[in-house]
């Protein structure tokens, strides 16, 4: 978790770091930090729309 946290804290813009963030949080059973962080990572996500 400490890398996480670090990894969010010197990129907060990375949807991939903000997800394994989630994702811990989501292991500890911290379902509020988890779903925070894993919405942060689905909004910086880039999505691919058809041309």
């Amino acid at each position: 978790m400490q890398c996480a946290e670090q990894a969010v804290k010197i990129f907060p813009d990375s949807p991939y770091n903000n997800g394994t963030l989630g994702c811990g949080y989501f292991k500890m059973g911290d379902l509020e930090k988890a779903e925070h962080y894993l919405t942060v990572a689905a909004d910086l996500f880039p999505l691919k729309t058809a041309s």
